[in-house]
């Protein structure tokens, strides 16, 4: 959903209907920042009009998020709320991958519950991921795994390296479409 960020407080261009209900628990985000920064989840529960809940978020923004959001005005970049369905990562282990000219190291982990000895376990398995991951999309990236307790692999989510793009690296950018 884009977000209209000209304002004090930014507010969605096109807000849902009011009588729009959550079906099941949703997680939120402002671009690539949720809610969870400011120390609170923020997931908008089943049963709550979501067009209220999402008034509410946009009105209380994290510090990161403002920071964010500063950045988006300054660029003049549009900026969209995304709504997930909520998952409960109380047994799913996370791992974040720094990718910088193809290789890939741990920037931070959190190894939860029934996951945590497969994901330690199995960190060759995610360093390959990851760099396999920022060879297809042809830039250095921050890569979000997740291991569930069954033992399986996913991405979470591809950033660009801030970093590297702060230093004017040449990998830093996809790579041109030929």
């Amino acid at each position: 959903m884009a977000v209209d960020i000209t304002g004090d407080v930014p507010r969605l261009v096109e807000p849902p209907s009011r009588a729009w209900t959550a079906t099941f628990p949703l997680f939120a985000k402002l671009g690539a920042k949720s809610w969870r920064d400011s120390g609170s989840l923020r997931i908008i529960p089943e049963q709550q009009p979501v067009a209220q809940a999402i008034e509410c978020m946009l009105s209380r923004l994290s510090a990161r998020q403002e920071r964010y959001l500063t950045l988006a005005k300054a660029l003049r970049t549009r900026l969209e709320l995304v709504l997930f369905r909520y998952a409960d990562f109380g047994e799913i282990s996370e791992a974040r991958w720094r990718v910088r000219r193809g290789e890939a190291s741990l920037s931070s982990g959190c190894f939860r519950g029934a996951s945590a000895a497969i994901a330690r376990a199995s960190t060759g398995a995610m360093k390959d991921l990851a760099e396999a991951t920022a060879a297809a999309v042809g830039a250095d990236a921050i890569v979000d795994l997740a291991m569930r307790p069954c033992g399986t692999l996913s991405i979470l989510e591809i950033n660009p390296d801030r970093a590297a793009l702060m230093r004017g690296s040449a990998d830093a950018l996809p790579a041109p479409c030929p």
